[in-house]
């Protein structure tokens, strides 16, 4: 009988990630590089917090920068997807409102022996992004420039 990792215990979850990471091409081919990126950036804490409190605040300074920019590269492939899809699209309905604004002020007072703070904040936000695309035609640039 072979040892398994207890859950909770130093490598169990890269162990569990791994099993996971082996059987998901299998069932979802798209998930696997998702779970690749995970089992780096687990791989990578590891190894910093071995290292001590600062290489372990560098390591994830450096991971919210690459979720950043794995953000934005979503976002991207996202809109090009739309893009293609509008393309072969019969029928386009585009329905979108953005506005978002913020703003907040914290204060500090000392007059005469007395201390006043305060904070306050005030936000708006309106998001609405419909966008239906019905049928399958033929491809737009093609038929527009014939």
């Amino acid at each position: 009988m072979s040892a398994r990792p207890v859950a909770g215990a130093p490598g169990a979850d890269l162990k569990a990630l791994q099993v996971v990471n082996d059987a998901l091409p299998h069932v979802l081919p798209f998930a696997g590089p998702i779970v690749d990126a995970v089992l780096r950036a687990q791989r990578a804490v590891a190894e910093a917090e071995s290292s001590g409190a600062d290489s372990l605040r560098h390591e994830a300074a450096k991971q919210q920068i690459v979720m950043d920019l794995q953000a934005n590269t979503a976002r991207v492939a996202q809109e090009l997807a739309i893009a293609e899809r509008m393309a072969s699209a019969e029928e386009i309905e585009i329905e979108e409102y953005f506005e978002g604004s913020g703003k907040g002020v914290v204060g500090l007072n000392v007059e005469k022996g007395v201390v006043a703070a305060g904070l306050n904040g005030e936000g708006q936000r309106i998001t609405k992004r419909v966008i239906r695309l019905r049928g399958f035609g033929t491809s737009r640039g093609a038929s527009e420039g014939e």
